[in-house]
């Protein structure tokens, strides 16, 4: 573990949250990654928006960089993995199928999201392990939506983010979310935006900064707007 990186101890495993906006698990050298969408760059493209090209590699090799910085050998992906239907001779496409010949040295998950149903035909073809939530990962289960009161379990679907106030500075931050049994990561792909959160007193955040993943301890500095 880094200096950046914030041990968490949750349903009886010890997790790791990075700067990167994942998760790993070191029992299982596995890293968890929610919400890449893969492909809404072009679907925005193709509504008529001005979005650059570039966005799949980009997230691709955040992914390398995060897995051999962690030395990970597991690699599950939370769901959401793709945007939207993906044209399976497109470059979307080739550059994720490229990337997973390439990296055959990390076993890949996904626990399908909703977005994903829109790519369900090119994912049968992957070589990657498609799987319903929850994926039972034990002590955990792994789920793509976060189902509060249920057992422990790694969540993504919600992109949570806070907006911080001290009087001065207004910052929006993405944060790892805790709430009776969820953890709720942020989402990974840089093309997502945030949802702002309004946490319980109970709930645990953590939040994602550019020197590293730093628990929330003064709740006075949120505000929901």
């Amino acid at each position: 573990m880094t200096a950046s990186d914030l041990e968490l101890h949750h349903g009886g495993a010890l997790l790791e949250l990075c700067p990167e906006r994942a998760a790993f698990r070191p029992d299982r050298e596995e890293l968890l990654v929610a919400d890449v969408h893969l492909g809404k760059a072009s679907a925005f493209r193709r509504a008529g928006r001005p979005i650059p090209h570039g966005t799949t590699a980009t997230e691709l090799e955040r992914l390398d960089a995060l897995a051999a910085r962690k030395g990970a050998r597991r690699l599950t992906f939370l769901g959401d993995l793709f945007h939207d239907s993906v044209d399976r001779d497109g470059p979307t496409a080739r550059r994720f199928r490229a990337w997973l010949e390439r990296r055959t040295d990390l076993e890949i998950t996904l626990v399908r999201g909703n977005h994903d149903r829109h790519a369900a035909d090119l994912i049968e073809e992957l070589p990657l392990r498609a799987v319903p939530e929850p994926a039972d990962a034990s002590p955990l289960a792994y789920r793509h939506h976060p189902s509060p009161g249920a057992a422990a379990h790694v969540a993504g679907h919600v992109h949570p983010g806070v907006r911080l106030d001290d009087g001065s500075d207004r910052l929006r931050l993405p944060v790892f979310w805790r709430r009776a049994g969820a953890l709720v990561l942020p989402a990974f792909g840089s093309f997502t935006g945030l949802q702002l959160v309004e946490p319980e007193p109970d709930d645990d955040l953590a939040a994602v900064t550019p020197t590293g993943v730093v628990a929330i301890t003064n709740r006075r500095a949120l505000r929901s707007r």
